[in-house]
């Protein structure tokens, strides 16, 4: 039987490829790699596009997901299984850099133990470390677990009195410390996030390389202990060099000395010699000038201090380090930073029972102490209060802490314990009595934290690896923030903290041996560790080598003790946020400048409903290049989606039946865009229609049953055709059909409408919808403004309430006839401008920011008067302008001008087209080819006076064809687009057809621009169309205006056709006077807009 169905025809022939996410099962094989990357599986996508890169460009890379690991590898828990697989690849595949792709909650962390000796209290208290899985092996070569004495705690160290003779009373776990390979973790909780950091990670290396902003250092210092500022600065600047320029802004606390600063100020007093001044402040002459030179105080830093530099040093207490999101946009050039405070690198939360020690990090309240023990998870919910206990006029932050929240339930505290039966032997303690009064601190905020579990809850959204790694500009999009970090796990110690930040950048130029010779950012992360271990903590024998660092920093005696256990909790904590392989400073040979290519698979289904799915298969291009990083896609001209599956659901009613239009394009990891490639798919799901036709019978006839009994007589009920007794031809007719028409769409219902301007004239000339769902509308005032008619640029939400205006030009008249959004997030304009002096007008095309600021603006012109009245945003990110010339037109005539720029505004060419005598361009848009096509009129060619003249040009603006429509009169186009079929829809008005002086013209041509048919719409005075657009259905909104005679006024007129400019309905706008419409855009909830003046 053969099944009636569906039919779905993609009219192009495509070539046909395939995605593909692959990783690398565990022990696979054992070739040789650079860097490993480890990650959950759902993770995958990006992280192979990431690899991919790095095989191209010289990294030999590897994915090797968690699931395999688990599944392969032997090991007291998560953490231990994905040590050893890391230890196979360093044995078996010589790799030197590991990145570890997920947060607290995908990827395990190894919680170290620390015990501090707090009399009367033994604290005990866990942070995480990274370290754990590059140290790899002890000081024998055996593999290091990190738990010498095989309990339930991993890298116990401990404060001990005897420190000095058994180095091991602190180093409980025997820990070997030495980065066996460099590791970075990606702290990422969602897909999105990794293919940010991927996205950035490419730009960065093939971006960075020769670009100025690298060389630029920002060194910032908060209040820290005495003036060691100074000297960290100072060896930050000779370890990079001179060929670095360097700003800094410190605290002004480094200036003036308070009741809370008494070691301050770090520069030379009145009557001081210079002697007694490096006497009292402990520095040199060098090191006091770096507070002399700052370049500013750090509460005053502005955000462009942050926008273009290559490193970043903050040596400060805990601090967010500036928002990447509303304020500080670094888009295409981010920065390598070093953060020193407390728990800058606290991707896991705030340790369990950090806050014994320090107090929480959640501002005004709110659930600081957040990890999952037991299978249970728990936060303790702080309240600060502001007190001025010691009389100086400032004052001092106390916590209170309310109550335990245990999966997702508040307890009382019942005393000092947590209610509701849960974790026991946990105690707590505010910083307030029974009766609400500040007390001195006797005890720890939390005792007895149990251990806490490898993976954690994610409630760790306030901290820089996150919101530094992952952040993006909230108007453009646009990656922003840090490509790597190096910061603290928890609590640091003045100044342990900046020695370890003026180490990571001794590493940058003076790699340590372990890792000389190469320049990536793991190498000097690594570098930082050895160079502490070498320099501070150990001898060569193992034992604690501090005096050094004492010296240094002017420390005594009495630091000791708990330094021993100080110096190793910083090489264990200091964690590397990026990709350790990150080639700091970019590749030189890197080069791609080419977009994208996608295709479009054939595909053929049977069967009455279902979905049918389009692969869309992207191929990037470059030396190398640098990966696709999304394909987008609409169907119908509706909302464009990101995806390379597009998928149309076939209802199986056939009043469906009919062609889909799917427009794509691709986007590389550089921002190259491909121009938007076409294909259309037929939807038929009406069954064809058969007849039996008897003895040569035309189609149409009815077939006739007679019952013929025996003998030859008959019983006929029929037709006049007859009936047949002998032989007969029997003939069957298959005819396919087309579906039942569907009902006539409803007329539209008003949502809103809104007026803006003043008592003069005051008109919008277009208008586009933007991403936040409002929209931009661009025209002139005479309102408002510095001149008598001012460009006009207004931005409104999505109920038509004005968000802020802007007006534009000088004393004279200027004009915006176009906008549209740019691939920053900002606006661009066009029209024309009246250059001061002058009756003569310029081309004027304007950039703005999201918030309507000037960003540039750019003039073309002559000697005469040009205009714009056209301009459309490029597949390139540049602009394409059309109107007319009087300066460069044919023997001194008025020609079709059309000019394209690049995206700073800088023109690539310009072109007139025309005869001798005028010619006027109104409309342009790009055509799928990467072209052009221009409407408007001409008097130099045609038929009657004045025609309507399309001209079609290809990417460089060569013209390929010129056609014109119109009769004995007057005839113009107003607007211009390409369909879905490869032609041209076209509006205006004609005075030569139609029943009024002039009607609104609509003009459906084929690609060639040969006209397939044209309609008039119209009364019988003027009326006329100024803007048009396709709608998904196949259809065409058209939107002008209406005049009924030489008496009434003019109304708002919008038109729906279908796709044969067969009306389905039109409706009028407006009042008694002038009211009419310059441009209609469909909006993405399937509604319409339309701008003009009233």
């Amino acid at each position: 039987m053969m099944k009636r169905g569906a039919l779905v025809c993609v009219v192009l022939a495509l070539s046909i490829l395939c995605h593909s996410v692959l990783f690398v099962p565990a022990k696979a094989h054992a070739a040789p790699y650079d860097l490993m990357v480890i990650g959950p599986e759902e993770f995958a996508v990006p992280l192979n596009a990431l690899v991919a890169h790095k095989n191209a460009t010289g990294i030999p890379a590897v994915l090797v997901t968690l699931e395999s690991i688990y599944r392969t590898f032997a090991g007291t828990d998560q953490p231990e299984k994905i040590k050893q697989a890391i230890r196979y690849y360093k044995e078996n595949s010589s790799i030197k850099y590991a990145m570890l792709v997920g947060d607290v909650d995908k990827f395990p962390v190894r919680w170290v133990t620390f015990q501090r000796r707090d009399a009367p209290f033994e604290v005990e208290y866990y942070f995480p470390s990274d370290l754990y899985y590059a140290d790899l092996y002890d000081r024998t070569g055996a593999f290091c677990t990190w738990n010498f004495d095989g309990d339930a705690y991993f890298g116990e160290h401990r404060v001990s009195l005897n420190w000095a003779s058994d180095p091991y009373s602190v180093n409980a776990d025997r820990m070997d410390f030495h980065p066996d390979v460099a590791v970075g973790r990606i702290p990422a909780s969602t897909l999105e996030e990794v293919h940010t950091y991927v996205a950035k990670v490419i730009r960065y290396e093939y971006l960075t390389s020769g670009a100025t902003w690298f060389n630029n250092v920002l060194l910032l210092a908060g209040s820290g202990r005495e003036c060691d500022p100074g000297i960290h600065f100072e060896d930050i600047r000779n370890y990079l060099g001179p060929s670095f320029s360097y700003e800094s802004y410190i605290d002004g606390c480094y200036d003036a000395a308070s009741a809370d600063t008494p070691l301050r100020p770090c520069r030379c007093q009145a009557g001081e010699t210079q002697a007694q001044c490096e006497a009292r402040t402990k520095l040199s002459g060098d090191q006091i000038d770096i507070f002399v030179n700052k370049t500013g105080d750090l509460a005053g830093r502005p955000d462009s201090a942050f926008s273009n530099i290559g490193f970043l040093a903050y040596h400060n207490h805990t601090s967010t380090v500036g928002d990447y999101v509303n304020g500080i946009n670094n888009a295409g050039r981010f920065t390598i930073a070093f953060s020193d405070g407390c728990g800058d690198g606290g991707f896991g939360g705030v340790p369990p029972g950090e806050v014994s020690r320090f107090a929480p990090v959640g501002g005004a309240g709110g659930q600081d102490l957040c990890y999952r023990t037991g299978g249970r998870t728990l936060n303790v919910t702080f309240f600060d209060h502001y007190l001025d206990q010691d009389g100086d006029g400032n004052d001092e932050k106390y916590y209170e802490i309310v109550d335990c929240v245990i999966d997702g339930t508040s307890y009382s505290l019942v005393g000092d314990r947590c209610g509701g039966g849960f974790f026991s032997s946990m105690t707590f303690a505010s910083d307030f009595d029974g009766t609400g009064n500040p007390i001195a601190r006797t005890r720890p905020y939390i005792l007895n934290a149990p251990v806490p579990e490898p993976l954690q809850p994610g409630c760790d959204a306030d901290f820089n690896p996150e919101t530094k790694l992952f952040s993006k500009n909230a108007t453009t999009l646009q990656e922003t923030g840090w490509i790597g970090l190096v910061a603290a796990t928890k609590g640091a110690a003045f100044p342990a903290n900046g020695e370890m930040e003026t180490l990571f950048f001794k590493g940058y130029r003076s790699p340590h041996p372990s890792v000389g010779g190469r320049n990536r950012l793991g190498d000097m992360w690594r570098s930082m560790v050895e160079y502490w271990l070498e320099e501070v903590v150990f001898t060569g024998s193992g034992d604690f080598f501090l005096t050094n660092y004492f010296s240094k920093y002017h420390m005594g005696p009495e630091w000791f003790e708990s330094t021993s256990a100080s110096v190793i909790q910083h090489a264990m904590m200091y964690s590397l946020f990026g990709d350790p392989s990150l080639r700091v400073g970019g590749v030189p040979s890197l080069s791609d400048t080419l977009p994208p290519t996608t295709t479009a698979d054939a595909i053929g289904i049977s069967g009455g409903t279902g979905v049918v799915s389009i692969p869309l298969t992207a191929t990037d291009h470059g030396s190398p290049p640098s990966g696709v990083r999304e394909t987008r896609y609409r169907i119908n001209h509706g909302r464009w989606a990101i995806g390379d599956r597009p998928s149309i659901t076939v209802s199986g009613d056939p009043r469906d039946d009919g062609y889909r239009t799917i427009e794509y394009y691709s986007i590389d990891y550089l921002g190259n865009q491909e121009s938007v490639g076409t294909s259309r798919v037929g939807i038929d799901t009406y069954p064809p229609a058969t007849s039996v036709l008897l003895n040569g019978e035309a189609p149409g006839m009815v077939v006739c049953a007679c019952l013929c009994l025996p003998g030859g007589s008959c019983d006929c009920s029929c037709p006049p055709r007859g009936c047949y007794i002998d032989g007969v031809t029997a003939t069957l007719n298959a005819e396919d059909r087309a579906p039942p028409p569907r009902p006539t769409p409803a007329e539209p219902t008003e949502v809103w409408s809104n007026t803006f301007g003043g008592s003069e004239i005051d008109e919008a000339m277009d208008i586009r919808e933007t991403p936040d769902g409002g929209f931009i509308l661009a025209g002139h005032t005479e309102s408002s403004g510095a001149g008598r008619r001012d460009a006009w640029l207004i931005k409104v939400d999505g109920e038509g309430t004005l968000e802020w205006e802007r007006t534009f030009g000088g004393e004279r008249y200027d004009q915006a006839y176009a906008v549209g959004l740019t691939t920053d997030g900002g606006y661009a304009f066009a029209g024309y401008t009246n250059p001061a002096g002058s009756s003569d007008s310029d081309a004027w095309l304007v950039k703005t920011d999201a918030s309507g600021i000037e960003e540039w603006g750019r003039t073309f012109g002559g000697s005469r008067r040009d205009e714009a009245r056209a301009m459309k945003v490029t597949s390139d990110g540049g602009f394409v302008l059309a109107g007319f010339s009087d300066s460069f037109g044919t023997d001194g005539s008025r020609d079709v001008w059309l000019i394209r720029t690049e995206a700073d505004g800088t023109q690539r060419w310009a072109y007139a087209y025309g005869g001798n005598r005028l010619d006027e361009g109104h409309a342009v848009a790009q055509t799928s080819d990467g072209g052009f096509i221009l409407a408007g009129l001409t008097a130099s060619f045609g038929a009657g006076r004045e025609d309507a003249y399309l001209v079609k040009t290809d990417a460089d603006g060569i013209q390929e064809w010129s056609a014109t429509f119109g009769g004995t009169e007057n005839d113009k186009a107003h607007d211009v687009q390409q369909t879905s079929d490869g032609g041209y829809i076209v509006t205006g008005w004609t005075s030569s057809v139609g029943s009024g002086s002039f009607d609104l013209w609509l003009i459906k041509t084929n690609s060639a621009g040969v006209e397939e048919w044209s309609r008039t719409f119209g009364f019988s005075y003027i009326d006329s169309g100024h803007s048009v657009a396709q709608t998904p259905d196949g259809g065409y909104i058209v939107a002008g205006y209406s005049s009924d005679s030489v008496h009434s006024g003019k109304d708002l007129w919008l038109i729906k056709t279908d796709s044969n400019g067969v009306v389905e309905w039109r409706r009028t706008f407006g009042g008694s006077r002038e009211d009419y419409a310059n441009a209609v855009r469909q909006t993405l909830d399937g509604g319409y807009i339309v701008a003009g003046r009233t």
